[in-house]
């Protein structure tokens, strides 16, 4: 009876710690959708397209690991998807876009779409 308690505890400290660690992760969502806006400005806009398209793949990966983790799958399918066609592109920036804009803005609205309204606090 004792070890289950302490199981018990143990499950609600970790339940506790990751719904911290969750409700971190949907607050800074506002940042990460800047920061990918301000990525894709910079990747069709052709100032260094190749530098932001890395940069943001790189971004997306993170996200990708840590949506799933924190219950967040359709986020973190979206993440993966744009990582992957990000990693893999070739083409003009106009072809790029073509091809992998569509699931970019699927991926940002995804992000929109999972963050917590603040507005109400």
């Amino acid at each position: 009876m004792e070890a289950r308690r302490a199981m018990t505890g143990q499950s609600d400290t970790m339940s506790k710690a990751l719904q911290a660690v969750r409700d971190r992760f949907l607050f800074d969502l506002d940042q990460r959708i800047c920061e990918f806006e301000d990525l894709k400005a910079q990747i069709l806009a052709g100032s260094d397209p190749a530098t932001a398209i890395r940069a943001a793949a790189m971004s997306a990966h993170k996200i990708r690991g840590v949506a799933a983790t924190l219950g967040l799958a359709q986020l973190g399918d979206l993440a993966g998807a744009v990582e992957d066609q990000f990693t893999a592109a070739t083409g003009t920036v106009a072809e790029f876009w073509q091809q992998a804009g569509p699931t970019y803005e699927r991926f940002l609205d995804e992000m929109e779409r999972v963050q917590p309204d603040y507005s109400t606090f």
